[in-house]
């Protein structure tokens, strides 16, 4: 019990150092304090976009929508279908299409999801 007690009262000791000499060194606990603020506040806004982005990902859309994705393709960001492809399933019986006869049903439609890479321009004259 007393090693316990002998912790406690180094920790009180080295708290009142710290704590005392605090004006001698306001510049650099200054710096500090907006430092660590910053890094919190780029984390958090690194964190809830993470978070908005899975929430888009895993909420958004009808229930009586459908997702196809290209063979292999493990989600939605990294699958890509052509527009033959596209053709090919929108014309597949099952699919809801447009008839201005009838109530207005949803058309198929393809949505890019993806980023598609800048082609490389030469830097040579």
């Amino acid at each position: 019990m007393s090693g316990l007690f002998n912790w406690f009262l180094q920790i009180g000791s080295i708290t009142k150092f710290g704590l005392m000499s605090l004006p001698q060194r306001r510049g650099s606990a200054a710096a500090t304090i907006i430092g660590i603020a910053g890094v919190v506040a780029v984390l958090v806004g690194v964190l809830s976009i993470a978070a908005g982005f899975k929430q888009a990902m895993t909420v958004s859309g009808s229930p009586d929508g459908a997702i196809i994705l290209r063979s292999g393709a493990d989600s939605e960001m990294v699958s890509g279908l052509g527009r033959d492809e596209t053709r090919i399933i929108a014309d597949t019986p099952g699919i809801a299409h447009n008839d201005p006869r009838s109530a207005p049903a949803p058309t198929p439609m393809c949505r890019c999801a993806g980023l598609k890479p800048a082609p490389f321009k030469s830097a040579t004259i």
